[in-house]
């Protein structure tokens, strides 16, 4: 996942579409444990949120590359 991929949400009934606006590396409550965080804004809701980059949920649609 990098940034301006286009994803959408797999679970909801409407085809939920966002791009993806930043990927950081991000440290856990856990001492010595990161994940990737994806900042996806999404067109329906006019909002962008924060996730883990591999949830389960999110799809990439097309590739900015």
């Amino acid at each position: 996942m990098q940034v301006g991929d286009l994803v959408r949400w797999t679970t909801s009934a409407d085809a939920s579409l966002g791009v993806v606006l930043g990927v950081t590396t991000r440290s856990a409550s856990v001492q010595g444990t990161y994940y990737t965080c994806a900042d996806i804004y999404w067109f329906e809701d006019g909002r962008s949120c924060g996730y883990n980059a591999h949830h389960p949920n999110i799809e990439i649609v097309s590739e900015s590359r």
